[in-house]
């Protein structure tokens, strides 16, 4: 099985990146970055491109499965407009050059509370990227919807930093699926969900089939 995992250098992507390279089912992973990862692999091919580019569809030979794990922030991003470029554009753009190079399975991490209709442009931004995902028609698509992550950033960011020192104090307060979750935990239920297992209760998502 071959996946390409883009969002490699990401709090999920870097978890999901170690546990597909031990996974004895993935033959290959390729990465898709603006950057060189500081790792080398017998399964590991990275590529380092322009994300302008992420629709050439000689990216996707060979390729069963996609892991989305693209995403950023406006604070991070600096503007709406390029918040939107990486969380909508660019994701929809390389979703629709997998499917039409014949990717079946692409599993996607957007956010709890995701909607279209939303009134916060960060969860109606997440909505429409599901909206459009959900109508390419992959054969198998995961959408996977955590509430705040919980790990070590590379690039820190300090509202996060407070909110993963309070909220595990007052999540039992909270429904299952809008407490805090390890971002392993979330790269776990990627690939349980590639397979078609179950996960935990902890975490929303949804699968799609054709």
């Amino acid at each position: 099985m071959k996946v390409l995992l883009v969002g490699a250098t990401g709090l999920v992507g870097a978890e999901l990146l170690e546990l597909l390279l031990r996974n004895s089912k993935v033959t290959e992973v390729e990465t898709l970055t603006r950057r060189p990862i500081l790792k080398v692999h017998e399964k590991l091919n990275q590529k380092v491109i322009n994300f302008k580019n992420v629709d050439d569809h000689n990216l996707y030979n060979d390729v069963d499965t996609v892991f989305c794990c693209l995403g950023t922030t406006i604070s991070d991003a600096g503007s709406r407009e390029v918040f939107k470029n990486v969380d909508f554009a660019i994701v929809t753009k390389l979703a629709k050059a997998a499917k039409e190079k014949g990717v079946r399975r692409f599993l996607y991490i957007s956010s709890i509370g995701a909607s279209k209709s939303s009134p916060f442009f960060y969860l109606k931004t997440k909505g429409e990227v599901e909206q459009a995902l959900r109508h390419l028609g992959f054969e198998h698509l995961v959408i996977l919807r955590p509430s705040l992550l919980l790990g070590i950033r590379a690039r820190k960011r300090r509202g996060e930093e407070l909110a993963q020192k309070w909220m595990p104090k007052i999540s039992f307060l909270l429904p299952p699926h809008r407490r805090p979750i390890k971002a392993k935990d979330v790269a776990k239920s990627m690939i349980e969900l590639c397979f078609d297992k179950s996960v935990s209760s902890h975490l929303q998502y949804e699968v799609f089939r054709t």
